[in-house]
């Protein structure tokens, strides 16, 4: 990695993720933060497929959005980014439910969604997961569905639930 300590780069992401959403919520309002990590997921997600699978789609080829978010946080594990056992999915194929450890988010998510919901600009209710996202990203990806989640249990870096509802 030319000379750059993993933790360097590890703290320039949490950097840029922090300063994303932070300048964000200045220009457009905390309310507008949930579509705009929405909106990034998305294209992360795709992004990563291309960098990671080339033109073998294994979350469009997945059997059913379970499978496909099961392949993704596998291909987060293969890649090097997380470690065996990020994610566990369980539930129906149009209600999934995710939980999330080993969150490479859980650093920015903590001090800026913590900081907006302490000074009152921003509710639980809609508070955002970027791990949930990019589930439902992978999901969208597989069933051409749009869907909608909410969190169930937030505490960043240890274990984090979301409730995945994909839509008809």
């Amino acid at each position: 990695m030319n000379g750059v300590k993993e933790d360097g780069l590890t703290f320039l992401l949490n950097c840029w993720v922090n300063g994303a959403i932070r300048s964000h919520a200045y220009i457009m309002g905390a309310k507008h933060i949930k579509p705009f990590i929405k909106g990034v997921s998305e294209v992360v997600m795709e992004t990563f497929l291309e960098v990671t699978n080339g033109k073998n789609d294994v979350i469009k080829d997945a059997n059913d959005p379970i499978s496909a978010i099961k392949a993704y946080a596998d291909l987060e594990t293969s890649s090097g980014i997380l470690s065996e056992g990020h994610t566990s999915i369980e539930g129906e194929s149009d209600e999934i439910y995710v939980t999330f450890t080993d969150c490479p988010y859980a650093k920015p998510c903590s001090e800026i969604l913590g900081e907006l919901i302490t000074g009152g600009q921003l509710d639980k209710a809609r508070f955002p997961c970027i791990r949930a996202d990019v589930s439902l990203a992978a999901a969208k990806h597989n069933s051409e569905k749009n869907g909608t989640y909410s969190l169930i249990q937030y505490a960043p870096g240890e274990k984090c639930k979301a409730s995945l509802k994909l839509l008809q």
